[in-house]
């Protein structure tokens, strides 16, 4: 008896899981947040010198042809931070080309394009001697995250994944709000990492949430959907960044509805394996007994029988035949692996393996995706609605893989999307460019393989590692996917000696390569113990061979 067997008697994807879900996408939206705010809160701004000899501070506009005149011009726009020197004619009027010398001088005032606020101007991070500092929030944010991917997996495999959720989303709430408080860039800085190291928690807990209460035909659907979730969190984003003006209010008011996830300690349950695995048999059936009932597929008597019998030889130490026989299948790890489950996985060649192959590929698919958007051609328009737009594309992407993943596996999906994506980017840097059009399609083509990979990635690496040490090793792989992301804005720097998308394509390949040492787990069980996990592709081996002898 297996968690999966039971899972199929109770309902795979019923209204329950439905239920679940629901609160799951409330979570999700609030975790698209802060790993992207930051582009908004600390933007760099539209900005000009103050001419006071033709303005003053109450009437001047940002594209006033007399004023620019004054202005030195640089690529096509106004010098955001010089001005050319005023001579000493003091009865020259504004229009007069005596008030103008050759020399130029820093700003004494400036004159904004847009009423819209950023740390940039509240914090005097102006000109270009402080446009480092602006870049150096998103490099806080990058290693908060690496910082707490591998904390929060600790976390949650020993306390649980509804612990590590909703404490996680208190902390991210607290944090956002208190970054929209923040009187200095220095503690704006510190608050911008600390959301990020907390809300990693928040979502790696979530995928295991929904892996793991989900059965083996319905995760794909259940990683897919999740995915949409956060596109959509995106585009909601996307839609307070350009009706609010002010980045603290805009802080406000994304991060403030975070206080409604306290009630989630009464309506989200714990994950059922987590409580198998941890000895925790009440409240397991509990939580089975309440999803049979709601999808209308009650628990058996001979099952929820069969569980207590279970618990009697796991908790109470009382010797049973039968629960022997169910030990063996569902409980079967050593008192090693049930004391260190992390340092047990890591001396499995095979886990260690999966960890290294996960981790590359991981880093592969973040890498290339943030790579190909930082290199694209900058879309002309307005700035919040190709946000959106962008985020919204990746809706149907996303729920349009669930039927051909089902179809291909899980393996084949992945190394399939990763070989696609690097072909198609592999040819853009080698086509004429009067085919302007050919390349963007098969630019874009590359993208979207990657983007399938990405959805293909959570769902089968979570099925990969067993239940006692999923998140710590999922997020792992997660960390080391960081050095993808620190990694892609640094690209653009390559182009003068190879043009950074064949770089992205022969990553892709890679990636498609590693993943050839996975084991496809498309009919395999979700693992729960070390002993499942290595097993993961055996069976289908040794069905296999004993076939060739037959």
């Amino acid at each position: 008896m297996e968690v999966d067997d039971i899972l199929e008697e109770v309902g795979q994807f019923g209204p329950y899981q439905i239920i679940f879900f629901f609160l799951l996408f409330l979570v999700d939206i609030q975790t698209s947040f802060f790993p992207i705010s930051f582009v908004f809160t600390a933007a760099e701004l539209k900005y000009r010198c103050l001419i006071p000899e033709c303005e003053n501070s109450g009437n001047a506009t940002f594209n006033d042809p007399e004023s620019l005149r004054y202005i030195p011009s640089l690529n096509g726009n106004p010098s955001k931070c010089f001005r050319y020197r005023p001579t000493d004619l003091g009865n020259s009027s504004c229009f007069s080309s005596e008030l103008m010398s050759n020399s130029t001088v820093e700003c004494a005032q400036l004159v904004y394009d847009s009423p819209r606020t950023s740390i940039a101007s509240d914090f005097d991070l102006l000109c270009e001697d402080n446009r480092w500092k602006l870049s150096l929030v998103g490099t806080a944010n990058n290693v908060g995250q690496f910082a707490g991917y591998l904390t929060f997996g600790v976390i949650s495999d020993k306390y649980g994944r509804k612990f590590s959720l909703i404490g996680a989303l208190m902390a991210s709430t607290i944090f956002g709000v208190l970054r929209s408080y923040a009187t200095d860039y220095y503690w704006f800085l510190f608050f911008e990492f600390a959301d990020a190291f907390v809300s990693t928690g928040v979502f790696a807990a979530t995928y295991c949430l929904a892996m793991e209460i989900l059965g083996p035909d319905k995760r794909l659907l259940g990683g897919a959907l999740l995915q949409c979730f956060y596109a959509v969190g995106q585009t909601v984003l996307g839609i307070v960044a350009w009706e609010v003006y002010s980045w603290r209010v805009f802080l406000r008011v994304l991060y403030f509805p975070g206080i409604l996830f306290v009630s989630y300690f009464w309506l989200m349950p714990e994950s059922i394996r987590w409580l198998f695995v941890n000895k925790r048999f009440d409240e397991a059936i509990q939580v089975l007994e309440k999803i049979g009932k709601t999808n209308k597929k009650p628990l058996s008597p001979r099952t929820k029988h069969n569980l207590y019998i279970l618990k009697a030889k796991v908790v109470e130490g009382k010797d049973h035949e039968e629960a022997n026989k169910m030990l063996a299948s569902t409980m079967s790890m050593g008192k090693e692996e049930e004391r260190h489950p992390i340092r047990s996985s890591l001396k499995s060649k095979i886990i260690l393996i999966r960890v290294v192959v996960c981790s590359f590929c991981w880093m592969t698919n973040i890498f290339v995706y943030a790579g190909l958007s930082l290199n694209s051609v900058f879309i002309s328009g307005h700035q919040h609605v190709n946000f959106i737009l962008t985020s919204l594309v990746e809706i149907p992407a996303n729920m349009l893989i669930y039927p051909l993943l089902n179809r291909y596996g899980r393996r084949g999906s992945q190394l399939g999307s990763l070989f696609l994506s690097g072909f198609s980017l592999l040819v853009v840097p080698f086509i004429p460019a009067d085919l302007a059009v050919m390349q963007l399609i098969l630019y874009l083509f590359g993208k979207v393989m990657i983007t399938i990979s990405f959805s293909v990635l959570y769902v089968y690496f979570s099925e990969l590692f067993p239940t006692n040490a999923r998140n710590t090793l999922l997020a792992t792989c997660a960390l080391f996917s960081r050095i993808g992301s620190i990694s892609a804005p640094l690209t653009p720097l390559l182009a003068p000696y190879i043009n950074p998308v064949i770089v992205f394509a022969i990553f892709s390949l890679l990636g498609g390569l590693s993943a050839l040492l996975l084991p496809e787990t498309r009919y395999s069980g979700l693992p729960d113990t070390l002993l499942d996990a290595e097993s993961i592709g055996k069976k289908k081996k040794e069905n296999l061979k004993q076939g060739c002898e037959e």
